[in-house]
């Protein structure tokens, strides 16, 4: 999934002055009160500080207009999952409650954008049922709101959602990053074992390897913790320590380590060497990924580029992550020029990116691998390289995920994602339910020399009068971009004639001129294609 940028990664809560902690307890006197008394007379009573947020920012910041009294009322039928007699309608300008066809509570509906009697509404309601309904009264304020905000977003498109407390924690850390000591585990059957250990992490520093396993944490034995126990227990605060026992394979005395825990952000960025080309992995975006990034290519650069014949950017099976991260991943490889645009209904959300003429490797030939599963912040990168003509992509259709989510932190610490923008590449066509397309479409294609010319003659195909490339993709319709995914469908496995038509893409110079070509003419771009399918590396990097 794609967040906006991480400076803006959480709006500030709207202030509540007379909001109070959890009021389901409240409303129950209100309720004796009799039908037709609105929530804003409720003088003495005060908006659920969660339900509020949550309406305000559906309101504000999604990317249509909604109407809060239908997002509520779907919210309030969540309880269902709680309590299966219990129903919420409208009926007119009236909001019924009812458990087992028994009416608690009738109130009149709210003016549809205020979003302060909505919550108040919602907060009277949960408190009347919960009077009413045993199985209500029971459960954990925790699922209520579960139950209530997962139904709320559920109105809502497919990518905005709610997390509880501890989901959101998870993906806090999974974002930003958390204190730790920066080792994967597996639990089966009473044992924990080390999986792998990031490099200079605190675990590698204090000698923690793979296959070791740990048997006590802080003094606590591991043979009944789970998975998530065992993670729980070695999280912490940064600087804190953790004390493990540890039993390694092949030495019989049990180690005892001190671990001095830090932030850990989990590595996305993965590379190696293969003869003359490099293969870049990116796993994921998060905090660290441009950095990381940028670290590995000037690395690269010092180290190889006497003898780097192209750079192979492999994108496949990468779910996204943060706009800002795929905005600096693009930046690193692009010459001046548009990177990405969002567009939505808050005035925030309508955003130009531009690359600053970094191009770290210098012209080096590059080819972008994507398939299915490249989504969001990977198919930024992809349209961007694609349409400013500084890669060749090759793969299969990407998954189409062309919107943007903020994500807001409720009070009661969970989390709500919203959908607030579309994005558009720079040759000004959208990606959402679009994708990007590669140029060397490998579905069907076998690992021999015929597959990459097969594969250019298959596009150049597509790109006569009636192909399905020959419109510019900028100027087609909805059947357009239907046919053209048709064309070349997602696939979700990563097959490995992907990467060897890379290769031999990047082999043979004649050859990657043409597939740059054809790239840059399917995405409408001729002018740019006459200025950059023709760039070479520097005089400095062809000695």
């Amino acid at each position: 999934m794609l967040h906006r940028s991480a400076a803006a990664q959480y709006f500030p809560l709207r202030k509540v002055a007379a909001a109070v902690a959890l009021a389901f307890g409240l409303a129950v006197a209100a309720c004796s009160q009799g039908p037709g008394r609105t929530a804003d007379e409720a003088a003495d009573e005060r908006p659920d500080r969660v339900f509020l947020a949550s309406l305000q920012e559906v309101s504000d910041l999604y990317i249509e207009p909604v109407d809060l009294g239908t997002l509520a009322i779907s919210g309030l039928n969540g309880l269902t999952k709680v309590a299966p007699t219990f129903l919420a309608t409208r009926e007119g300008d009236l909001i019924r409650i009812r458990d087992d066809r028994r009416e608690v509570l009738e109130v009149s509906a709210p003016p549809s954008r205020n979003a302060a009697a909505w919550a108040l509404l919602m907060t009277r309601a949960v408190a009347a049922a919960r009077s009413e309904q045993p199985r209500l009264a029971r459960a954990e304020t925790d699922a209520i709101y579960d139950a209530i905000l997962a139904a709320m977003v559920a109105r809502l498109d497919r990518f905005s959602r709610y997390a509880g407390a501890d989901t959101a924690r998870e993906q806090r850390a999974s974002r930003d990053g958390f204190g730790g000591i920066g080792v994967t585990i597996n639990v089966e059957n009473g044992i924990v074992r080390i999986v792998s250990v990031i490099p200079e992490s605190p675990a590698a520093m204090a000698g923690v390897q793979v296959d070791d396993q740990f048997l006590t944490i802080d003094g606590h034995g591991t043979a009944t913790m789970d998975q998530r126990e065992v993670v729980q227990r070695l999280r912490g605060r940064v600087d804190s320590v953790v004390r493990v026992t540890v039993a390694r394979p092949g030495i019989v005395d049990l180690l005892e380590l001190p671990i001095t825990r830090q932030r850990i952000v989990v590595p996305t960025i993965r590379v190696e060497h293969i003869g003359p080309v490099a293969h870049v992995r990116i796993l994921s975006f998060n905090q660290q990924t441009g950095r990381r990034l940028i670290e590995a290519l000037e690395q690269l650069m010092a180290d190889r580029r006497h003898q780097l014949r192209g750079v192979v950017l492999d994108l496949r099976g990468n779910p996204g992550g943060l706009l800002d991260q795929a905005v600096r991943v693009a930046d690193a490889f692009l010459g001046e020029g548009p990177i990405i645009a969002t567009r939505g209904r808050h005035p925030a959300s309508n955003q130009s990116f531009e690359a600053g003429a970094r191009d770290l490797l210098r012209g080096i030939p590059m080819v972008v691998l994507i398939n299915g599963g490249s989504a969001s912040a990977a198919e930024i990168v992809a349209a961007a390289l694609q349409d400013r003509g500084r890669a060749v992509v090759v793969g299969s259709a990407s998954f189409g995920k062309g919107t943007v989510q903020t994500v807001m932190r409720l009070p009661n610490d969970g989390e709500l994602t919203l959908t607030w923008a579309r994005l558009l590449s720079p040759a000004g066509y959208a990606l959402h339910e679009h994708g990007v397309i590669p140029t060397i479409c490998t579905n069907g294609l076998i690992d021999d020399i015929a597959s990459l010319r097969l594969g250019l003659q298959r596009e150049s195909k597509a790109m006569a009068p009636g192909g399905v490339n020959a419109t510019p993709r900028p100027q087609l319709d909805d059947q357009g971009w239907r046919t053209l995914r048709a064309s070349c469908t997602g696939q979700a496995r990563e097959q490995d004639v992907d990467v060897k038509l890379a290769e031999r893409l990047l082999s043979d110079s004649g050859l990657f001129q043409r597939a740059l070509r054809l790239s840059l003419a399917a995405v409408g771009n001729p002018k740019l294609g006459a200025s950059l399918a023709d760039r070479r590396p520097t005089a400095e990097l062809r000695r």
